[in-house]
């Protein structure tokens, strides 16, 4: 029996499973087995690891015939293991050539069902790097030594001091404990967020875990696939929404049949923060002009309620953001388009306490809003009026003083004698300004 297995679930990872697999062969620790799960890939992954597996008889090659996602891949692969502990790594990252050393002595007088340890960010792409800081702080946050449900809890609700993430790659399991777990769980093609599902079963059932995030050992690359913030097609995001839809009623099958108020709590903060994740990704990865389109998408897979949920995502935050501005959205803000994707929902099928408070925080904002603008074009239709009689008033006084003026000329506007003095001594000429001042002079006497 090996101290560590490792289960690497690849697809289509040609240009980095190499450089993954290179780093678990040159491990300092050589007591170990490595797992591959080629999940039908269709480029030269499978010739890759194969070659791997035959310049190292450590390297176990399962070649899958029908690709079936990431969560199969795994359950596949932790099936087949046999070490003492097991470590899950995707295809396209890497881990420290001492990974293996430093945690197994770190666990040499510690006894835990699960280890979490840190991580390097590796950032792939520019929007990547301008997050990678943040990213890192999150992966790498340590909740000590929790027991029981506050396993769980340290994962999926904010009831404890901190929180942790649900990743599966930044975990040292304890092997009987991941296998029994992973056979019990769902057999099916899962998809985005599967992670949390497996995380959220293994961590119900958990004793003990313990942070070790210190030391970083995992290199992973963020930005260059599922992950990151780059802009995706429409027809991809429907798809990842799909799947992100199955995990997450994965894992609110999972509590209800656990009966367990603690389980059944973290599932309820785990349904709002997945809306919130796919309301994020609506508005950060598709492009503005399909994201009505998308909305639809998302409302055909997880429903008004749901789809309106991850809707105020952003758009809540927007409309309170207008509202202390105090300024009225032109056609181009993201309010008014988010606005009309939640308005083609059906807002009365909306029920849940959470999402309903929010819908109605907007929608007084939004009232509000839109008040002030009416009471603004009416102030400026006030003022328009208030303009239109000052002119008016100015017209009217110059109208009064030009006929002031030529009821005192000598020849009358019209007349014979005036036109004639018109064609020889134009208006504004100076030789009738003089004539003006001596016909002044006369008419005085």
């Amino acid at each position: 029996m090996a101290m560590i297995s490792f289960v690497v679930a690849a697809y289509n990872v040609e240009s980095t499973i190499s450089r993954c697999l290179e780093s678990l062969v040159r491990q300092t620790f050589d007591d170990i087995e490595i797992v591959v799960v080629n999940d039908a890939s269709t480029d030269g992954t499978l010739t890759a690891v194969q070659q791997y597996a035959q310049q190292d008889t450590r390297v176990q090659v399962i070649d899958k015939p029908k690709n079936r996602g990431l969560h199969l891949a795994r359950r596949t692969g932790a099936a087949r293991t046999h070490g003492q502990y097991v470590m899950f790594v995707d295809g396209d990252d890497e881990l420290e050539l001492t990974a293996a050393e430093i945690l197994l002595r770190y666990l040499e007088h510690r006894d835990c069902d699960m280890l979490k340890f840190g991580r390097q960010i590796i950032p792939v792409g520019e929007t990547a790097s301008r997050n990678m800081f943040a990213e890192e702080h999150a992966f790498n946050v340590s909740v000590g030594t929790v027991r029981g449900e506050d396993i769980v809890s340290s994962i999926f609700s904010e009831t404890l001091d901190t929180r942790t993430t649900w990743s599966m790659i930044d975990i040292l399991f304890k092997g009987d404990f991941v296998r029994r777990g992973f056979a019990g769980m769902a057999d099916e093609y899962l998809g985005n967020l599967e992670d949390s599902y497996e995380c959220f079963v293994l961590a119900s059932q958990a004793d003990t875990m313990r942070s070790f995030t210190e030391f970083r050992p995992l290199r992973y690359y963020f930005g260059g696939g599922i992950s990151g913030y780059s802009h995706i097609a429409v027809d991809v995001f429907e798809r990842n929404q799909d799947l992100a839809h199955a995990s997450m009623m994965s894992v609110l099958d999972y509590a209800r049949e656990c009966h367990n108020e603690t389980i059944t709590r973290c599932a309820r903060w785990y349904e709002l923060t997945v809306l919130g994740i796919e309301g994020r990704e609506w508005v950060g990865r598709v492009a503005e002009s399909e994201q009505l389109m998308a909305a639809q998408m998302l409302r055909n897979t997880w429903g008004d309620e749901y789809t309106v949920g991850m809707i105020l995502e952003p758009l809540l935050p927007r409309a309170r953001f207008i509202d202390a501005d105090g300024h009225y959205p032109a056609e181009a803000d993201p309010y008014v388009r988010w606005s009309r994707a939640l308005h083609s929902m059906d807002l009365d099928q909306v029920k849940d306490p959470v999402i309903l408070e929010q819908l109605r925080e907007y929608q007084c904002i939004d009232e509000r809003i839109e008040q002030r603008e009416q009471e603004r074009l009416e102030e400026e239709r006030r003022q328009h009026i208030e303009q239109m009689r000052i002119e008016r008033e100015r017209l009217l006084a110059e109208q009064r003083e030009a006929d002031a003026h030529e009821s005192k000329r000598l020849f009358k506007q019209g007349s014979a004698p005036r036109r004639l003095l018109d064609s020889v001594f134009p208006e504004s000429g100076k030789v009738r300004h003089a004539l003006r001042r001596i016909a002044l002079v006369v008419l005085r006497r």
